[in-house]
């Protein structure tokens, strides 16, 4: 089966957060947390090695999950709570949470998903068989000092991947360069490639002979004109909403897909410097959420949005 795809994003969100040693509040549910086990001798032949594992406690510590969609997605915390409402309508079953990709809680008890078990443990979980100590060498010690690196690079990673790679469903609108577009490219003026010529000339030219480089005051860009047909939100209204687009463009092939659907009523709205595409609106909030339940079926991922 198919997983929703804004699911799939918050999942992976998680992922990189408990791979950068962070914890997650989960409103209603608890906080899963990392914990890291030292390397532990068995025998004198055999060490455990250390692991890296999540736990459960049921208080809530540390941000919550909205909060970290909040910061990864640039989004508001309002819009952040209401991904959150919908993520755990999909994942937390008759008391079960399931985050694929991550690992499963029930009865107070994580069990990590194997692919993310390696992903934390590349080490492996078996016994480590160890030579006599020579020299006065101390695997268990060497072995915790390999972890800690170990640790510091998989953090690291997890780090990276988690920063800015969060996109929700509304980013994924593919945007492409028209012809016309290139066209404008390929036909600047002369003088804009002048600065250009005159940085490179030098590097061909005797050095007695280079005239002194001429600056310009760069001209300020023309304030972009507001899209027709976009209309501004109404502070405390409430919006149902489709996605949140970078350009009108697809702000407007987003409005003919969704009539194509039988969708209609559906208007543009100024969104920041993004354009968001609502399908309904109302002032209160109530009306709101019976419109995207009562839609459910044909557009799953419609949520609520409180203009400021």
């Amino acid at each position: 089966m198919t997983q929703n795809p804004m699911v799939a994003e918050v999942n992976r969100l998680i992922a990189n957060i408990f791979a950068a040693g962070e914890s997650v509040a989960f409103p209603s549910v608890g906080t899963l947390f990392p914990l890291k086990r030292a390397a532990r001798r068995i025998s004198k032949r055999a060490v455990l090695p250390p692991l890296r594992e999540i736990d459960f406690k049921s208080d809530l510590v540390g941000q919550t999950l909205a909060e970290h969609l909040a910061a990864a997605a640039r989004c508001p915390i309002e819009q952040a709570e209401e991904i959150y409402g919908r993520w755990l309508n999909y994942t937390l079953k008759e008391g079960v949470l399931t985050i694929e990709g991550v690992g499963v809680l029930q009865q107070k008890h994580f069990r990590l998903d194997p692919a993310f078990d390696v992903r934390l443990n590349p080490q492996g979980r078996k016994p480590i068989a160890v030579r006599a100590r020579r020299r006065g060498l101390d695997w268990p010690i060497w072995l915790g000092l390999a972890a800690v690196v170990a640790a510091v690079v998989i953090g690291f990673y997890g780090y990276r991947e988690w920063g800015g790679t969060l996109q929700m469903p509304w980013k994924y609108a593919k945007v492409e360069k028209t012809v016309t577009e290139v066209a404008k490219t390929a036909e600047q003026p002369a003088e804009t490639s002048a600065p250009v010529a005159e940085e490179v000339a030098p590097a061909e030219q005797n050095t007695a002979e280079t005239p002194a480089p001429i600056t310009t005051k760069p001209t300020p860009a023309p304030t972009a004109p507001r899209a027709t047909g976009v209309q501004t939100m109404q502070s405390g209204h409430y919006y149902v909403v489709l996605g949140v687009y970078s350009t009108v463009e697809n702000a407007e092939r987003a409005l003919v897909a969704a009539a194509e659907k039988g969708l209609s009523g559906a208007a543009a709205y100024y969104f920041g410097q993004k354009f968001m595409v609502a399908a309904y609106s109302a002032a209160d909030q109530e009306s709101c959420a019976a419109f995207r339940r009562a839609q459910e079926a044909s557009f799953p991922d419609l949520w609520v949005y409180k203009a400021r």
